[in-house]
């Protein structure tokens, strides 16, 4: 089982870094939308195999419950096979690669997704088990978190439509203030309306994802570059959302409620909703550029 969530893990990381780099060189002009497109689906696809895999598992076996995600694997191979450009396009060196973790932008990116995605993990782990101690069923909680999943997928294909300009903070400040909003919900009145809350911090998870791919795609022209940007910030953003469930766990543990944690992801939000000020469209240029040339630009402002 290890092994093979390890192999399944691995398809991902290489699909969510190479996708967006596609987007960006084959719809320069409109990847704001193709990336809401493509943030839906991916949020949709999980969500539906989340609800299908436990009914055919319950139907036959777990084997088949898990081995029938083959199906819909091998037909996005033949479909890529077909569809994905095969032109001599320039390819980002590893030395550029690591170039790019120079720049403390980079950080700061990683930093903003890791700590926003840790709030989605920690509901995928937890809104379930939370609820199933205020006395829900299996059913009933396993479905809110479905509600959860449609509201993200719906969130991310929409407000990229709905933001206009190049400066998407004010969309970004929104999904933190409803991600705000649905863990304090959580931590405070968990039993008023909890379908609502489910919506509301759905939504703050899925515009939030979406619109974070986009700030990062728009911060370099070149489509192979921002390619590259794009999977450092998922590749260290996913390292630090790996870590909020386990943290919920002890927390957990030690205090007997899961209060603390829902309070831990309402400051996460504040905090990147404040830090986020500082990506403004103008500084990206300045932001990406080498090292050696910034501190060039010092020098000649000195003098």
């Amino acid at each position: 089982m290890v092994g093979t969530a390890a192999l399944l893990g691995l398809g991902v990381a290489i699909i969510q870094a190479v996708f967006p780099g596609i987007v960006k060189k084959q719809f320069p002009g409109h990847v704001g939308v193709v990336m809401g497109l493509y943030s839906a689906t991916l949020m949709g696809g999980g969500a539906l195999g989340a609800q299908v895999a436990p009914l055919i598992a319950a139907a036959s076996d777990w084997h088949l419950g898990l081995a029938w995600m083959a199906i819909p694997a091998a037909l996005a191979l033949v479909l890529a096979l077909y569809n994905l450009p095969r032109d001599a396009a320039a390819r980002q060196s590893s030395a550029g690669t690591m170039a790019l973790l120079g720049r403390p932008r980079v950080w700061l990116l990683m930093a903003y997704f890791g700590l926003v995605n840790g709030g989605y993990s920690t509901a995928v782990a937890w809104l379930a088990p939370f609820y199933s101690e205020h006395g829900w069923g299996a059913a009933a909680s396993g479905s809110l978190l479905a509600i959860m999943a449609i509201s993200q997928a719906l969130a991310a294909l929409v407000l990229p439509m709905l933001v206009r300009g190049r400066d998407l903070r004010p969309g970004l400040w929104l999904t933190l203030a409803l991600q705000a909003t649905g863990f304090a919900a959580l931590a405070l009145s968990p039993e008023a309306v909890p379908v609502l809350w489910a919506v509301v911090l759905g939504a703050g998870l899925g515009g939030c994802f979406s619109l974070s791919m986009i700030v990062a795609l728009d911060h370099l022209p070149d489509p192979t570059e921002a390619g590259a940007l794009s999977a450092l910030m998922q590749g260290g953003g996913f390292l630090i959302t790996a870590l909020p469930p386990w943290i919920v766990a002890v927390l957990h543990e030690t205090t007997g409620s899961f209060v603390a944690s829902w309070l831990l992801h309402l400051a996460c939000a504040v905090v990147v909703a404040v830090l986020y000020r500082r990506v403004t469209p103008a500084s990206y240029a300045m932001a990406m550029r080498p090292s050696t040339l910034l501190l060039h630009d010092k020098a000649i402002a000195r003098e």
